[in-house]
Formats: C-alpha cells, sequence, structure tokens
C-alpha cells in the first residue's frame, strides 16, 4: 500500500469516527467507533515486532496481552 493509499484511508476511517460520535456512539470498547482505526494501527506495530529467536508476533506477549483486551 503506497503513502497516497494510506492517506485516503485514513481519511475515510476519520469521517466514520466523526459520523458514529455525532450519532452517539461510543468511542472506546470492541463496538467502539475508534475500534477499527486501533486495531488497524496494532495489526501495523504487531507486523514489525519481532522478537529475538524467531517468535512470529502473534505468539510474542505484547500481541499476547493487546489480543486479550480487544
Amino acid at each position: 500500500m503506497n503513502t497516497n493509499e494510506e492517506s485516503e484511508d485514513i481519511v475515510k476511517m476519520r469521517e466514520e469516527i466523526v459520523k458514529q460520535c455525532l450519532a452517539g456512539k461510543p468511542l472506546f470498547g470492541k463496538d467502539g467507533a475508534l475500534a477499527p482505526m486501533i486495531q488497524s494501527i496494532l495489526n501495523a506495530v504487531l507486523e514489525g515486532e519481532m522478537i529475538p529467536g524467531g517468535v512470529a508476533p502473534q505468539q510474542s506477549p505484547v500481541a499476547l496481552r493487546l489480543a486479550t483486551q480487544i
């Protein structure tokens, strides 16, 4: 994904968050307005995370802790 596509995705997410907030939807939580953006950010972080020894991101302590909180 190039920078232009990422910028468009961010704008779309922002517009959707504003729309949901104005409709009275909560910001946080599993079904909150920010959930898709937070999930996108966490996925990007976890894709880049590698623990020495070759542990897959899905098995890392950070990924496991975050997965139980979402």
